[in-house]
């Protein structure tokens, strides 16, 4: 039981960390490219595991941290890019007036 809650509360830290950490960039006025934190995600894993046999397990844990911090910093900034309006082709509903009846 202990187990499952101290699990529980390190996923909520590492969401609230990966969040905090994008808006702590925004702040400072760095805006990194979202694809960057996309492909970093994926490519952390994958190319160790290609170029590597036998990695030690507190590695791979550690990768895979990594992996979700960026997952996680990839769609908290497509959120922040989305409510900025800022993706062009993408028409808000707001935009268009709603039908009466």
């Amino acid at each position: 039981m202990l187990r499952i809650v101290v699990l529980i509360v390190f996923f909520v830290a590492l969401i609230l960390a990966s969040v905090s950490l994008v808006h702590g960039l925004h702040k400072k006025n760095m805006y990194i490219n979202r694809w960057y934190f996309g492909f970093g995600a994926f490519f952390i894993i994958l190319i160790p595991n290609f170029l590597f046999q036998n990695i030690p397990l507190i590695l791979t844990n550690i990768f895979y941290l990594i992996s979700a911090i960026f997952t996680i910093m990839y769609f908290e900034t497509t959120r922040l890019k989305l409510e900025k309006n800022q993706f062009r082709g993408i028409v808000r509903s707001e935009q268009y007036p709603s039908k009466k009846d």
